[in-house]
């Protein structure tokens, strides 16, 4: 009996890739179910032109749809939607691929619905501009390093049966009794293209900077121990007010543990085998240079949507065991404010600086009462 499979993934301004992401999953799963965190560049009207399309795609907003409370609900959700034997949950980019290139779906088919599998990565560099909008993203890119990182599949079976909840980053899976066995999967790989561009490098970076800095518990249990490589890319771009393509490159081999030391990574060749989409993967909607035209826009509006959306769940009591971390996070942003007053007439950047930091000065202060 043919299995059904469905990839599930969570974004927020993903604009530039998007349409590359649902394009490929459609030409092999039986749909995607996109939840987005509220997107303010192009990425929900791309989306919605996949749609009307005939794409398999399938969109919610994680803050007004109740049922999408957490990563559960979404894969719940791509079960009753598509009825999906085998989930994929994946983030806006990552691509999964058969090592042995070929369709994926052969290999998907062949799982065993009782265990859980886990994915190697391989982390693609930056590319340099990208100027050819028809032009599926991850064609655009051979070089890559090696990720320490797994992720994992799961089954229908395991959610419910199971009641498998996903671990942060979803690179395993946690059981209240009884877990499964865990098979590292060979036979296929996730193509991990982490920083795409100076402008999306640096959104990211801003933001996760600041997520961290207002989030000092992920649900109310589990604390974020990871946020420290936000902190060091930011550092970064303070530093010199852009990022430079060298950088990027040296950025886009971090392991998730440590930040690669200059000459520290070794970079291997590898094509995107794309002969089993035929003609499907032709982008119509994709503007690789749309994140430089509306940067600031978009930074300044993401921040006061993400800060005026910090989760209503999270109990007054957790502020007050939080409270050495919130402390640190003041004593940060105190510093921070400082450093942006002195760009009013210090700086070789400046203009630039003070365009992008005095959004996260005005929105941090209304968090944290300064």
């Amino acid at each position: 009996m043919r299995k059904r499979i469905a990839a599930v993934v969570q974004i927020q301004n993903e604009a530039d890739i998007i349409e590359s992401l649902c394009r490929y999953y459609c030409s092999f799963c039986d749909g995607i179910l996109v939840t987005d965190n509220m997107s303010s560049d192009n990425t929900r009207n791309i989306l919605n032109s996949l749609i009307e399309e005939g794409l398999p795609v399938v969109v919610t907003n994680d803050y007004n749809t109740n049922i999408i409370h957490d990563y559960s609900g979404q894969y719940l959700w791509a079960i009753d939607v598509f009825n999906a034997d085998i989930l994929l949950p994946i983030d806006a980019d990552e691509f999964l691929v058969n090592v042995n290139g070929g369709n994926p779906r052969s290999v998907l088919e062949s799982l065993d619905e009782t265990v859980e599998y886990h994915i190697q990565c391989r982390n693609y560099t930056c590319p340099k501009e990208l100027k050819d909008n028809t032009l599926f993203y991850p064609s655009n890119i051979t070089k890559y390093s090696r990720f320490s990182n797994n992720k994992t599949i799961i089954s229908q079976c395991l959610i419910k049966e199971k009641d498998a909840k996903p671990a942060p980053g979803k690179h395993s899976f946690m059981y209240p009794e009884n877990p499964p066995d865990i098979v590292n999967m060979k036979k296929l790989c996730y193509n991990h293209y982490p920083i795409r561009n100076v402008y999306q490098f640096m959104l990211k970076a801003i933001l996760g900077r600041v997520h961290y800095l207002v989030h000092p518990y992920y649900d109310g249990s589990i604390h974020i121990a990871e946020g420290w490589h936000w902190k060091a890319f930011y550092d970064e771009i303070k530093k010199h007010g852009t990022i430079s393509h060298e950088m990027l490159e040296k950025y886009s081999a971090y392991t998730g543990i440590s930040l690669p030391e200059d000459g520290d990574y070794k970079l291997f060749e590898h094509s995107f085998d794309t002969s089993f989409c035929h003609d499907e993967l032709k982008l119509r909607y994709t503007n690789y240079g749309a994140g430089k035209e509306c940067f600031f826009q978009m930074l300044t509006t993401q921040l006061e949507r993400n800060l005026l959306h910090i989760p209503s769940w999270r109990p007054a009591i957790e502020r007050i065991e939080a409270g050495e971390q919130l402390g640190q996070a003041n004593a940060t942003i105190h510093n921070l404010n400082a450093y942006i007053d002195s760009l009013h007439t210090n700086g070789p950047h400046a203009s630039f600086l003070r365009f992008f930091l005095y959004p996260m000065k005005r929105f941090l202060k209304k968090i944290f009462n300064m």
